[in-house]
């Protein structure tokens, strides 16, 4: 299948970058440059005279962010590969919103891998939203890959999680429970600490949905906000101190 030139815009405040960039997109027959950018302000510029297909898009440009430029077009259609220095939360943030990033110094076969990769990726709004919540340290939702698709979850909406080999279920206060081939461990890491807990091997709580602590055989119990139903989990020896902190700063 031939494809049409993909209209590519090099958003880096770093020179160094920026020429790696049109280095590798030089050896290619299926992009165009159409420009490269060095803040927010001229690439909104540039945005807003050019049809963009792809925006390679620094996380940090200055004392702003490549998502404080998404913010400036509610409704974009193009596609966004971030270009990232190897920064967890950075890292943590994009990995939550299952969006693509190029880690600097960029290496050329992940170059064009990310090109071909997200020329037919379809990516919403609201996945960049979900990362900008978690990198601005206001974290509201998480999204999940799932054979029906992909799923955009609130957090105070997840009662647990619960591991079955090399998948995690999440259970829902709607009742619902999605599945994904990842492991528990995986979103022990993308799921903000302050609201939930790895409890045990096979459990991560919501703990704003704890009401008991069952001390004579070292569980917890969850009860659903719709229901009124209530699941008891199992609490991990080594985990049991810091469950009964946590419940006695909850008081």
């Amino acid at each position: 299948m031939i494809h049409k030139a993909l209209r590519i815009l090099i958003v880096d405040d770093e020179e160094s970058t920026r020429i790696i960039a049109k280095t590798y997109l030089a050896d290619r027959t299926d992009t165009l440059l159409l420009g490269e950018c060095e803040n927010v302000s001229d690439a909104k510029a540039m945005i807003k005279k050019n049809q963009v297909d792809i925006l390679l898009l620094d996380i940090k440009l200055g004392n702003e962010t490549g998502f404080d430029l998404l913010a400036q077009f509610p409704n974009f259609s193009f596609k966004v590969i971030f270009i990232t220095a190897y920064d967890q939360y950075v890292l943590k943030a994009l990995k939550v919103g299952a969006l693509d990033y190029l880690l600097k110094p960029i290496g050329e076969d992940d170059f064009h891998l990310a090109i071909d990769k997200v020329r037919e990726k379809l990516v919403t709004i609201e996945q960049y939203q979900v990362a900008a919540e978690h990198l601005q340290h206001k974290p509201q939702r998480i999204t999940i890959n799932t054979r029906e698709g992909l799923h955009i979850l609130w957090l105070e909406e997840i009662m647990y999680c619960e591991a079955d080999g090399g998948y995690t279920t999440f259970f829902l206060n709607d009742g619902s429970k999605p599945v994904v081939s990842k492991p528990l461990k995986e979103y022990e890491i993308l799921l903000p600490e302050t609201t939930f807990l790895r409890v045990h091997q096979s459990f991560i709580v919501n703990i704003n949905f704890i009401v008991l602590f069952k001390k004579e055989n070292c569980s917890i119990i969850l009860k659903h906000k719709l229901t009124g139903s209530t699941k008891e989990i199992p609490v991990s020896t080594r985990k049991r101190e810091e469950v009964l902190n946590l419940l006695s700063d909850l008081k």
